[in-house]
């Protein structure tokens, strides 16, 4: 997601929470140590928005339909619930999220998730679950099930 749709979310968020603006700037803050969303990097303007997500102040997004229901070898709904959930497990935004185009680049061939084939969806879900899988030996946090 773009830096000016995060600040966007951000302000909507704070608006649904009631907030005037020396409220707002208290509230950034004490999460941020800043008091401008101007001076916050992109990693600082996702994490708030997902703080928020997770407050229930701002609805998670649903995954974009990049595919059909798995028709003419497209991957189904169920597999980009899935590349969505990975990308978030790894700490990324979602399908969305540059790394996860990149990573899509190097095991699958192709520049996005929206191009994927069956076979190409199988090779980046393999190496998504392998990555989660090599992130949890490193870290020993245990990842949430994942279901593909």
């Amino acid at each position: 997601m773009n830096r000016a749709a995060l600040v966007k979310l951000i302000h909507m968020g704070a608006n649904r929470m009631g907030m005037d603006d020396a409220d707002y700037r208290a509230w950034m803050r004490t999460r941020t140590g800043k008091v401008s969303s101007k001076d916050l990097c992109d990693e600082e303007l996702a994490a708030l928005v997902d703080a928020m997500r997770e407050g229930g102040v701002l609805d998670t997004p649903a995954v974009k339909r990049t595919a059909g229901a798995g028709g003419n070898g497209r991957p189904t709904r169920k597999q980009l619930k899935a590349v969505d959930d990975y990308a978030r497990t790894l700490g990324m935004s979602g399908i969305d999220d540059k790394g996860i185009a990149t990573f899509c680049r190097r095991v699958a061939g192709v520049d996005s998730p929206r191009f994927l084939d069956r076979a190409g969806i199988t090779k980046l879900l393999n190496g998504l679950s392998n990555w989660a899988k090599s992130k949890q030996r490193r870290t020993g946090q245990e990842q949430p099930a994942i279901q593909e």
